[in-house]
């Protein structure tokens, strides 16, 4: 009779300790499940790997902003802020003064590349690179 009653204590604890870990881990799966929007999940997990890396993380995710073919300057697919397609590219005009070899100031302009998020304000200038 003792022996039975060892074994349902034993089957019940191991029944508690695994419950315990299975809630611990179900809020942390929860937690991170949140954190991430629809889109970044099901890139996510359409990787067919066990675990991730950090750098593996970032390659996945980088295929989704930078089109790697374009020849643009900035080759962006979509805000690295916020996730939008609502990209504007365009120009700023740089104003340089300098003095010719007569004395007088003359100024140059230079065409330089940006390119901004219509939706969140994100914005990259070549000048500043």
């Amino acid at each position: 009779m003792s022996i039975i009653i060892s074994i349902l204590v034993s089957v019940f604890l191991t029944w508690i300790i695994a419950h315990i870990y299975y809630r611990s881990s179900k809020k942390d799966q929860d937690g991170l499940y949140k954190k991430l929007n629809s889109e970044t999940r099901d890139i996510i997990l359409k990787v067919q790997k066990d675990s991730l890396s950090v750098k593996e993380l970032n390659e996945i995710l980088e295929e989704k902003v930078f089109d790697k073919e374009s020849s643009e300057i900035f080759p962006y697919k979509v805000c690295p802020k916020c996730g939008s397609e609502n990209l504007i590219r365009g120009f700023e005009y740089i104003v340089d003064t300098d003095v010719g070899d007569n004395g007088e100031p003359f100024h140059t302009a230079s065409k330089c590349p940006t390119i901004e998020c219509f939706d969140c304000g994100w914005k990259k200038s070549a000048i500043d690179n």
